[in-house]
């Protein structure tokens, strides 16, 4: 029983940790992909105006 709550522990902490990379990374790809679709988008617009 106690080795069982400690591995328990450890998944829940590995998940935590995961989840909160995981955000991370996503909100600093998020960022990237809207100013690359953002720059895009300024360069369609000026070559067709």
């Amino acid at each position: 029983m106690d080795t069982y709550s400690i591995v328990k522990m450890m998944i829940i902490f590995i998940t935590i940790t995961i989840i909160i990379i995981h955000i991370v990374i996503s909100d600093s790809n998020d960022t990237n992909n809207d100013n690359a679709n953002h720059d895009a988008h300024n360069t369609n617009y000026n070559s067709n105006t």
